[in-house]
């Protein structure tokens, strides 16, 4: 028996305001449980749950759905589980008016959410939980749709650059990461000129010992932050049919702009073997 199941990518999220904003949910938001940016926090997945600690059962960025069945009626005891599910990662609570489980929203988890920062739906008895994981499942689909058309998109005009020249590949691939790059041969040394950039800042902020130590030892960049982010260019030598080159960007890079020097999440490091 095999498992056809595709994978979920747990990496695609859409925001709190898409539930909010689905008028077929009418879903009601308790203001002051909302702190600036809290409709932007990123939805996983719709899970329900009336476990008084879910914390290990979850993955974190979840809408967690709860009738409030075992909510106990001591407020300490409230306030602990509203700390919990944020300390699980949890992007909001959504308390469902389920009768004769719960008939009004519990001041008592209202007061907990506010004072915690953990965003509070309260969905109406006439909607079932269901309806509301089939919209953040819709809209989590039509995200991957649109992140997967994009990258054949990308794909497609990459590989027509690459027919025209080494400068039309480079240019094109800086465009679409809205950065600069350069194209270095292998063993590039420091000072020479690339073998192909666009709007890569001059002279390029390479030391040589930082680029063969954190890059050339192994594969996903070695495990070292090289002095600007790099990584083997698995386009540049699949397509223009060469000896393997280094192609290294730096999203968000301008020309005569200096180099992060260390770890950030912020950088986009794209390391392929």
């Amino acid at each position: 028996m095999t498992n056809s199941l595709e994978p979920i990518d747990d990496l695609v999220t859409v925001p709190l305001r898409v539930v909010v904003h689905a008028g077929e949910l009418h879903a009601r938001v308790v203001p002051e449980t909302l702190r600036p940016g809290a409709l932007d926090r990123p939805v996983r997945w719709a899970s329900v749950c009336e476990l008084l600690d879910p914390a290990p059962y979850l993955l974190g960025e979840e809408l967690m759905l709860t009738s409030g069945m075992n909510l106990p009626d001591d407020r300490a005891e409230v306030d602990a589980y509203v700390r919990r599910l944020q300390a699980a990662g949890v992007t909001a609570l959504g308390f469902g008016i389920t009768p004769p489980f719960s008939l009004e929203l519990p001041d008592s988890l209202r007061l907990a959410c506010a004072r915690h920062g953990l965003p509070l739906l309260v969905v109406p008895a006439s909607v079932p939980f269901l309806a509301v994981a089939r919209v953040v499942a819709v809209a989590l689909g039509e995200v991957s749709q649109r992140e997967a058309r994009r990258v054949a998109s990308a794909r497609e005009a990459l590989t027509r650059a690459a027919t025209q020249g080494l400068d039309e590949l480079v240019a094109d691939l800086a465009n679409r990461l809205s950065g600069w790059v350069c194209l270095l041969g292998e063993g590039h040394p420091a000072g020479a000129e690339p073998l192909a950039g666009h709007r890569a800042p001059a002279p390029l902020p390479v030391r040589s010992a930082s680029w063969s130590a954190g890059c050339a030892g192994a594969a996903g960049c070695g495990g070292r932050a090289p002095s600007w982010p790099t990584a083997p260019s698995w386009w540049c030598s699949r397509y223009i049919r060469r000896p393997p080159r280094r192609c290294c960007w730096w999203p968000g890079g301008r020309a005569g702009s200096a180099a992060p020097t260390g770890r950030s999440s912020r950088w986009a490091r794209r390391c392929s073997g």
